[in-house]
């Protein structure tokens, strides 16, 4: 269990230092009128990123078209939305009298290495997915 938690805790880091971005960038660029960057990675290859669509996906949940969000990246959508109930889910036990994991990073000792290795599967199968359909979209 502390190791799903420990991996709740990675997806909430990486999701809320990617709103925190997010937000960034839209301040300067409502602030200063500098726009916000084009992906590098498209820019490079032609192609768009596993999280492109991303910013625009987020401004739709801003303005309540999750559908519209879906659609433009349904990872990082996904993500955004599911994050808040992950950190009450991480919280809980603390809540309760309980002790939250002490380390944020998952613990392999509590997995075994067939379990770690299905978790990691699984999660690039689902990365894999969301880019194709990036690509497919042209975002």
């Amino acid at each position: 269990m502390l190791a799903s938690r420990g991996i709740t805790m990675l997806v909430l880091l990486v999701g809320g230092a990617w709103v925190v971005l997010f937000l960034a960038l839209l301040a300067l660029e409502r602030w200063t009128g500098i726009a916000v960057p084009a992906c590098l990675f498209k820019r490079a290859t032609g192609y768009p990123c596993p999280t492109c669509g991303s910013t625009r996906a987020m401004e739709s949940l801003l303005h309540a078209k999750v559908g519209d969000a879906l659609a433009l990246n349904p990872l990082m959508t996904m993500l955004v939305l599911v994050s808040p109930i992950l950190l009450a889910w991480w919280i809980a036990p603390a809540s309760r009298g309980g002790s939250a994991p002490s380390s944020a990073a998952p613990s392999r000792s509590r997995m075994t290495a067939k379990a770690w290795n299905v978790v990691v599967a699984v999660g690039l199968v689902v990365v894999a997915l969301n880019w194709l359909w990036v690509i497919r979209r042209g975002n």
